[in-house]
């Protein structure tokens, strides 16, 4: 299978480009880089371009040129693209191709990103403001070329990249079927201007905090802080002393070491080496009796601090003051002082990153291309049955671990050991259902859905069922597929083998004079906030929020009027805070105020459900009607009103929820919108969301429905104006 090592130019106009010359008359043309000589013969370009792109660390010649010569396999071959214009480089797309073969002959041709799997962040290198005219040459190139590749894979591709603000869009206009779905997260905090006021920023309890755990190391060991940055430092000693540490915490939890390879140790000290040279490296160690405990091994690039490792081991002594903590909190004073502006976690949703520190999530996707070529949908197929099978062994093996970490920590029942299996071969399934659901076209079908009827028609039109009628097989088939997609219950699945496991522990109980009897109540990691025994919050103390994000909590941003990052949101009803910690998250709101009515409820989100740690919440207490009005005398308006506060709606009445309502439309933006959310109990509860719904169309509003079916039962209205829309 031979690729064409140049294509022809699109958009083919004579003259030179201009710094401001940025349209699609610019001449641009693709040559193909395929061997190492040629690799390295780019060091110079391509470091030129990195200085007119927004990229990672990860897009660096040095680490993209060093992964290639450890890591790359025999069926590899390079495949950079190069697209120039002018005899300038404008764009580089670090790919390589991977050749997998059953029996000795060509089954699937796999083209990957460069340092796929270790790099953090995936993406092309693209002078600014030639984004579009790049990612149009590549499509072209790519369709050009369909039958000498299958699949395309973007992995860990950021939110923020061109790649999924540009290229997918035109992508999807031409033809080539796209896949997309989120899979890992990087929190992240901004770092303010100075180390005073980093310590401002700690809070008096975890300014407390650290003083308290360093002093304490100080006082009871010899405690120093040791850097390894420059190129003339034993590098080489400081990967030994990281590989040591990152291998002794990863056995006492009963899992194998990376660094039990030496491959991997010879890469770290290479890429490192080089890093130093261009001043990128920062090893932090923290030594106690001049023993390495805790490391953070980071690389300071583009105005961010990139925390690539960090970890701890020593006694247990040494381990009751956190080292961890205090060599990740040295790390960002570095980062600080040298005036960087943000520390970057990077991969992985771990516990301590959201309760050191209140980091927010930036999402990475994978995003993955199948050959148009309409013959080769079996070869794609193969390629997923290939790939399923991997997944399955990988993620198996790593549950062997987990399990023999379970029974490390301590003696384990044999009840206890059996709950623990049933509940990793639910994930195992639900992991498997997710694969398969991502791979059919269930997008189709759900546009389908849309295209078919209306959400007025779904729910208030009897007509509209008649419109299946008309479907053939195929779609009716597709549009099955999907409601059973969005109707899977994997939460009540999961809830109920998580109390299996951990059993019920009430950790507080408040009688209000206002809200009535309020408990907060542990299920292991799971914790629920409940108001005379309804559930107002779920929260996770540890691990993944996805069971929260598929609940109504999560659902409520995927509004179709969609907020920008910076808008401004009213939120009625606090709860346990779930909505603000999701709003942080994706929205990333300027301000959000919360009008609750029982300052208690204030309270128990403030001690139990850490209230205190989200930023940019104004707090209004009293009742909800006097409060809006105040705000409606005094002019304000947002952007977003979110209506939280759990109503029975049996017994109010339809005229209160309109005046209410028409008490929001007060407050509203020219561009706002509103959400409600109603729980369903029962036939009664239905019956008046939807003449709620009829009512806010009446009213002029443009009403989209959506029915949430996880552990409980949500409608929720995403409501805008129809003269905005």
């Amino acid at each position: 299978m031979t690729l064409i090592q140049n294509s022809t130019p699109t958009n083919i106009v004579t003259g030179t480009l201009g710094p401001d010359d940025v349209t699609d008359h610019v001449q641009c043309s693709v040559r193909v880089i395929s061997s190492t000589s040629e690799f390295d013969g780019l060091e110079e370009s391509w470091n030129k371009l990195l200085e007119h792109a927004d990229t990672t660390i990860y897009q660096t010649f040095e680490w993209q040129r060093t992964w290639w010569k450890y890591f790359a396999q025999s069926s590899d071959s390079l495949f950079i693209l190069l697209f120039e214009s002018d005899n300038n480089i404008i764009g580089i797309a670090p790919l390589y191709r991977r050749t997998n073969k059953s029996f000795g002959i060509t089954s699937v041709v796999h083209i990957q990103f460069i340092a796929n799997g270790l790099s953090d962040y995936i993406d092309c290198i693209i002078q600014s403001g030639y984004e579009e005219i790049v990612y149009k040459e590549f499509i072209r190139f790519l369709r050009s070329h369909a039958r000498e590749w299958d699949v395309l894979d973007i992995e860990d591709v950021n939110e923020s990249s061109a790649i999924i603000t540009s290229l997918l869009p035109l992508l999807k206009d031409a033809g080539i079927r796209t896949y997309q779905y989120q899979g890992n997260v990087c929190p992240q905090i901004a770092l303010p201007a100075s180390g005073e006021s980093f310590a401002k920023s700690m809070g008096p309890s975890k300014s407390d905090h650290f003083k308290r755990k360093f002093k304490r190391l100080q006082q009871s060991f010899n405690a120093t802080v040791e850097v390894v940055q420059h190129e003339t430092d034993d590098i080489r000693k400081g990967i030994d002393h990281f590989a040591r540490i990152h291998g002794e915490r990863w056995n006492s939890l009963g899992y194998p070491s990376a660094f039990d390879d030496e491959h991997q140790k010879i890469f770290h000290e290479e890429f490192s080496k080089k890093f130093a040279r261009r001043g990128w490296l920062r090893m932090y160690f923290l030594n106690v009796d001049e023993k390495p405990v805790a490391v953070s091994f980071t690389f300071h690039y583009n105005k961010r601090v990139y925390m690539y490792h960090s970890n701890a081991h020593g006694s247990e002594e040494v381990m009751k003051c956190s080292p961890g903590f205090l060599i990740r909190n040295i790390a960002m004073v570095g980062g600080i002082n040298e005036g960087l502006s943000i520390f970057d976690y990077l991969r992985g949703d771990e516990p301590y990153k959201y309760k050191e520190w209140n980091a927010t999530n930036s999402k990475n996707y994978l995003v993955r291309l199948s050959s148009p070529v309409g013959s080769f949908r079996f070869r794609f197929l193969l390629f997923l049955t290939r790939e399923f099978v991997q997944k399955a062994s990988v993620r198996t093996r790593r549950e062997l671990f987990e399990f023999k970490r379970f029974t490390i920590i301590k003696p384990r029942t044999v009840f206890e050991k059996f709950g623990y299996v049933v509940i990793k071969i639910t994930n195992l399934f639900i992991l498997g259902y997710n694969f398969t659901l991502r791979h059919v076209p269930i997008e189709a079908a759900h546009k389908l859905q849309l295209k078919q009827r209306s959400a007025h028609e779904e729910l208030f039109n009897e007509s509209s069922k008649n419109s299946e009628q008309r479907l053939t097989i195929t779609e009716k088939f597709r549009m099955g597929l999907s409601r059973f997609a969005r109707e899977f219950r994997k939460n009540r699945l999961l809830a109920r083998f998580r109390r299996y496991r951990y059993g019920k522990k009430l950790v507080a109980d408040i009688d209000s004079p206002i809200s009535g009897k309020i408990c907060v109540t542990d299920f292991g990691p799971e914790r629920q906030l409940t108001i005379n025994d309804k559930i107002q919050s779920l929260a996770f103390q540890r691990g993944s929020w996805n069971e929260v994000r598929r609940e109504y909590w999560g659902q409520i941003l995927e509004s179709p009027f969609r907020s920008h990052s910076g808008s401004t949101i009213l939120l009625l009803g606090l709860g346990g805070a779930s909505i603000l910690k999701l709003l942080q998250e994706g929205i990333r709101p300027a301000q959000v105020t919360v009008v609750e009515k029982d300052p208690q409820i204030v309270e128990v989100a403030k001690q139990y459900f850490g209230l205190d740690q989200i930023p940019n919440v104004e707090l209004s207490i009293g009742d909800v009607r006097t409060i809006l009005k105040r705000m409606q005398s005094a002019g304000t308006k947002f952007d977003l009103i979110i209506d939280d506060v759990f109503s029975d709606p049996a017994t109010t009445t339809k005229d209160q929820d309109l005046a209410l309502i028409k008490q929001y439309s007060a407050l509203l933006q020219p561009n706002g919108s509103l959400v409600l959310q109603k729980s369903v109990i029962g036939k009664v509860n239905t019956e008046r969301v939807q003449q709620l719904a009829e009512s806010l169309q009446q009213l002029k509003y443009t009403v989209v429905i959506k029915q949430v079916h996880q552990r409980w039962q949500n409608d929720i209205l995403y409501c805008q104006p129809t003269q905005q829309s």
